[in-house]
């Protein structure tokens, strides 16, 4: 609840976040509702979503709901940091 109302002040502020990298066992909202809401108010977020062991999700259904991206763990520091210059390039091609 909390990142979704920093990402909407964002929004509002003009100081729109890039990239979102989420749990998808969140308490509240899980990582899946939370990239389909931030898809629909900024399509162009780069959603990383991080699965829980064995809670990887269907593909498909993570692509509709706006996740870019799905890192299963473990990753290392070097794969996140190519995962967001994957980010960094995709946004600077728009």
């Amino acid at each position: 609840a909390e990142a979704m109302r920093l990402f909407e002040s964002g929004m509002e502020s003009d100081d729109r976040f890039g990239v979102v990298i989420a749990d998808n066992a969140i308490d509240e909202l899980s990582g899946l509702r939370m990239a389909s809401r931030m898809k629909t108010v900024d399509p162009d977020i780069f959603f990383l979503l991080i699965p829980g062991w064995g809670m990887e999700p269907d593909p498909a259904i993570a692509k509709k709901s706006g996740v870019v991206l799905v890192m299963e763990k473990p990753f290392s520091i070097e794969q996140l940091a190519e995962a967001l210059e994957g980010a960094g390039r995709r946004a600077a091609s728009k």
